[in-house]
């Protein structure tokens, strides 16, 4: 091994653990204090630099009167997945924020959890692409989007 070698490697394992800490951190905080996720009971599944898993619980109250879930709520969970992919790919002092989404309707819901899984496809330094696929935990396909994000500073 190089002189050198070894210290960058213990600082890169040290640098994937702070990471690793810093989002069990971020996602223990967004389920407990986060006002969105609290009232749809959203929960992060998994979320890592490019990709996050959520889920929302079905509930009655989301609902409209043909007795299917109101296609906000499904963009909703769709816009929430893709940020979630996203954040973990931002520098410190940076957030972001959704300037468009395109969704597409594939199937109604109705009576069923819905998972959003979304991957980032393209980061710049200020827009980012990113698509969302929102099932059923049994792989049913309801919604797709496509949406676009600019990097802005933290608040």
């Amino acid at each position: 091994m190089a002189a050198g070698e070894g210290d960058r490697a213990v600082k890169r394992e040290s640098d994937a653990e702070a990471a690793g800490a810093k989002h069990a951190a971020y996602v223990e905080r967004f389920q407990l204090e986060n006002p969105w996720a609290k009232f749809f009971n959203v929960r992060v599944e998994e979320m890592g630099p490019g990709y996050a898993r959520l889920v929302l619980p079905f509930r009655t109250e989301y609902t409209h009167g043909l007795g299917v879930v109101q296609g906000g709520v499904i963009t909703s969970i769709a816009d929430a997945a893709v940020a979630h992919a996203i954040m973990p790919m931002l520098e410190p002092g940076q957030s972001c924020t959704t300037v468009e989404l395109k969704i597409n309707f594939l199937a109604p819901v109705a009576r069923e959890d819905m998972v959003a899984e979304a991957r980032v496809i393209k980061k710049g330094r200020r827009i980012v692409l990113g698509e969302a696929d929102v099932k059923s935990p049994e792989g049913r396909h309801f919604a797709r989007a496509m949406a676009t994000y600019m990097v802005i500073p933290f608040p």
